[in-house]
């Protein structure tokens, strides 16, 4: 993987692990974690800039699929842990329906509840690991200590 990430791309490398073995019901910690969060927005300017200064946008995004694909797999195991119902959203389209004769509908199946949010979490966990040699101490311990009871303490090498 190289420096792919950045200088902290093993730090990072250890959070898609941790990730990827977190259980369903850490997953929804980790949601709840991040949304209660009052550093989000901080914390998103500085990775902003961090990811303009060290010339990271592509890895992020690249950082962002991998994330987003262990959430989903996430979401959906959790769904089928707590035996959430299908999702589904009807659309209706109507070309000059006043018979009713041109009536169209499809159905939309939607994904599990907790998805974005499972995503969101993950993708907040990786900016802060990614951005760790970029900013302040006292900084990624302010951002990190909401992730922290579920992900784990950032000890060395993390």
């Amino acid at each position: 993987m190289g420096d792919a990430y950045g200088r902290n791309a093993a730090q990072v490398q250890v959070v898609l692990d941790r990730l990827r073995d977190l259980p369903p019901a850490g997953w929804k910690e980790l949601e709840d974690a991040h949304a209660s969060s009052t550093t989000i927005d901080a914390a998103e300017d500085a990775l902003a800039t961090v990811l303009t200064s060290a010339g990271l946008r592509v890895s992020w995004f690249e950082l962002r699929a991998a994330a987003t694909v262990i959430a989903r797999k996430a979401a959906a195991d959790y769904a089928a842990q707590t035996a959430e119902a299908v999702r589904t959203i009807e659309h209706f389209a109507a070309v000059n329906a006043w018979d009713g004769q041109h009536e169209q509908s499809s159905l939309e199946v939607l994904g599990p509840a907790h998805e974005h949010g499972f995503i969101n979490a993950a993708c907040g966990a990786l900016g802060v690991v990614l951005m760790r040699p970029y900013v302040s101490a006292a900084d990624f311990q302010r951002y990190w200590k909401v992730y922290e009871p579920v992900i784990g303490a950032p000890t060395p090498p993390f």
